[in-house]
């Protein structure tokens, strides 16, 4: 167990102007990560070479008309070597960013409230969760498919790309197991793992 003197604080980063709601490894550059906000921007950090060893604003992205909740990153590809990045806000909207433009390069539409947690997938995949209690399969800016079943707000998504499976997790207090669309398992808390 470590002790209490074992942790400092390496470095404080100043830059939104409201609380921070998500943080992401970003894919490019090295070390970078992104933060998203209740001042409704998402912005990329770089580590820097001072000796204090901080971190500077590389990027500052904007478009969505209410906070922004959750963001993720979307894997390189042919046509976006350095990745993309995906936000998800308070105005129903997924924003996905790339690092050369601060507006985004499309909005996804279609979540009837809050959209609280994003995953990403093979082949630009991106599973959103939503305060509406949906979960969205989007590709190629189009929603594929809806997943539908919990009865409270869906809180986190992930999938699993190995697997071809996808798991939610619900203010229902279930966690539901998909594959292709279709709920094959739910999950509550009855279960447990030897």
């Amino acid at each position: 167990m470590a002790s209490s003197n074992s942790y400092k604080l390496r470095c404080s980063i100043p830059g939104h102007e409201m609380d921070v709601r998500g943080l992401a490894a970003a894919v490019f550059p090295e070390g970078a990560f992104v933060s998203v906000s209740r001042d409704r921007t998402g912005r990329v950090w770089v580590p820097n070479c001072s000796p204090d060893k901080g971190f500077t604003e590389m990027h500052c992205m904007s478009g969505h008309s209410n906070f922004v909740s959750c963001v993720c990153v979307i894997a390189p590809n042919e046509t976006y070597p350095r990745g993309l990045i995906a936000t998800g806000g308070n105005d129903n909207n997924i924003c996905v960013f790339t690092l050369d433009q601060p507006q985004p390069l499309y909005t996804l539409q279609g979540h009837k409230n809050t959209v609280c947690t994003l995953s990403s997938g093979k082949f630009g995949t991106l599973l959103s969760g939503s305060w509406d209690t949906t979960a969205k399969i989007w590709l190629n800016e189009k929603c594929m498919m809806t997943l539908q079943g919990h009865t409270a707000a869906v809180w986190a998504v992930i999938i699993l790309p190995e697997q071809g499976l996808m798991l939610s997790g619900s203010a229902d207090k279930t966690i539901k197991l998909w594959k292709a669309g279709r709920c094959e398992r739910t999950f509550t808390g009855e279960y447990f793992f030897m």
